[in-house]
């Protein structure tokens, strides 16, 4: 291939990942308009919404106005938690101990993960019915999409816990991020909105133009950041390595090449985007996202790329013991060894989007977009 159908071939995906969406917001507001008739006189409803993501499950418990909007609007949120469970970087360790083994195995979750979801999940759900929830449904994320077990382990549950989840992909993961923000500004034009959404196994950074969302989706997150420290930079085995820290800043340095030429460019019509006036880019996630970690380095919630390489610098050399130590920094007191990595993530999608700053957003995962998403709570 040349080089020129390359180029031919990244906008041919690039279209036809903007006409998924569309077509999915055609789904969505069909499934709206059935929920509501099905519904009929009800207004309010409050249900749980689950997000099962690559590195914590959340649950957010909230009373939903089926009349407002088209797909309806959060009108209170009665409950919500976290609870940190980190199953793309269980995935990456076990494929790499597999690795170099005769009739190696899919990728796939350990029994020590499925033990913990299923616990974590049984006890959330019983949380969220003592709030209220009547209704119970989420997403399962970038992990899922790459275990073996995955699909049966989320079939189990719920069989067993009544407690529907779905694996999405990642162009729904970005429209459910879209949801999340685009429902608390409401009064904000669509327009002037920009999100990135990023966690243990992916990214998505999303758009609306015209009508129209201009995605970028990369499988590219946290613990897939960490594994390229470990493997390709630090030269060492995953799979006997629970810390890359110390990190030296000539690693952190060469983290950074190798991660911007493994995620490549964004699409141009997003980097127009978000060089037009009145644009910003809020970054989303809860308190161990790489936003979360950014801005309590930076003590403000615009994280600029000079904050983020101020924050590198001073992190480097440090043992897991001295950043656990790290005062008003509690992403590094919870996960140190993914402190360095998240950091070089953030600032690398940064400079390949030629963003000035992204904001962070305090949410809890997508449980805001499963929300106010039809597919998720109408057969």
């Amino acid at each position: 291939l040349r080089r020129g159908d390359l180029g031919k071939i990244d906008s041919l995906d690039a279209e036809l990942a903007e006409r998924h969406t569309d077509l999915l917001s055609i789904r969505h507001k069909a499934v709206g308009m059935k929920e509501r008739e099905l519904r009929g006189a009800q207004r309010m409803v409050v249900r749980a919404s689950f997000d099962v993501g690559s590195g914590a499950v959340k649950v957010t418990v909230a009373e939903v106005d089926l009349h407002q909007c088209i797909n309806g609007h959060v009108n209170r949120v009665l409950f919500e938690k976290k609870e940190n469970l980190l199953l793309a970087e269980d995935l990456e360790r076990s494929v790499e101990a597999s690795k170099g083994k005769e009739g190696a195995p899919d990728p796939e979750f350990s029994a020590k993960a499925c033990a913990q979801l299923q616990q974590v999940v049984r006890e959330l759900k019983r949380q969220a019915e003592e709030a209220g929830a009547v209704a119970f449904s989420g997403a399962a994320t970038a992990a899922f999409r790459k275990a073996s077990n995955g699909p049966s382990l989320l079939k189990q549950m719920e069989d067993e816990m009544g407690v529907r989840l779905r694996v999405i992909s990642q162009e729904q993961e970005a429209s459910l991020g879209w949801a999340c923000v685009n429902d608390q500004f409401r009064d904000q034009g669509v327009g002037e909105i920009v999100v990135w959404d990023s966690g243990g196994g992916s990214f998505q950074v999303s758009g609306f133009e015209m009508g129209r969302h201009t995605s970028w989706l990369r499988d590219v997150g946290s613990a897939s950041t960490l594994a390229t420290l470990v493997r390709s930079v630090q030269g060492c085995s995953l799979a006997d390595t629970a810390s890359p820290n110390p990190v030296s800043v000539e690693q952190a340095q060469a983290l950074a090449r190798a991660l911007k030429v493994q995620i490549g460019a964004p699409p141009g019509s997003l980097e127009m985007k978000l060089s037009a006036p009145g644009v910003r880019l809020y970054g989303i996630g809860g308190d161990t996202s790489i936003f979360a970690l950014a801005a309590q380095t930076a003590d403000h919630a615009d994280i600029s790329k000079a904050s983020v390489l101020q924050a590198i610098e001073g992190l480097c050399g440090k043992t897991d013991d001295q950043l656990r130590r790290v005062e008003d920094v509690p992403g590094a007191q919870i996960q140190p060894h993914l402190v360095i990595p998240k950091l070089i993530l953030l600032y690398a999608v940064l400079d390949l989007l030629g963003a000035p700053h992204v904001t962070y957003l305090p949410t809890n995962g997508l449980c805001g977009g499963i929300l106010v998403t039809p597919d998720f709570w109408c057969d």
